[in-house]
């Protein structure tokens, strides 16, 4: 009866030791995630600096005939302006808007 008490206990002791060990491992791998930073570095270049956020535009891009309706199609772009307004740069993006009228 002694010796199954002892092996109770021991086991016991190993289970609490083994929770406690896995709670501790866990409060490092929280601490470690909280202090993760990213560096982002500064655009120095004076050129790029000088251009301001995208602004959005449709152009038309296309006319057709198609089934007695005249079928004009537009493309949506991004347009970059220096600070004097510009144009620096005309990006085309993949979204195209149709408008269909009868003729």
């Amino acid at each position: 009866m002694n010796a199954i008490l002892k092996s109770k206990k021991t086991a016991f002791f190993i289970i609490l030791f083994c929770l406690i060990l896995v709670a501790y491992l866990n409060t490092i791998s929280n601490r470690d995630l909280d202090q993760i930073t990213m560096d982002i570095p500064a655009i120095s270049d004076t050129k790029t600096s000088s251009i301001t956020s995208p602004t959005l535009e449709e152009r038309l891009v296309g006319t057709e005939e198609v089934d007695g309706y005249t079928v004009e199609t537009y493309q949506e772009f991004e347009v970059y302006k220096d600070k004097e307004g510009n144009i620096q740069k005309v990006v085309p993006t993949s979204n195209f808007n149709y408008i269909r009228y009868y003729k």
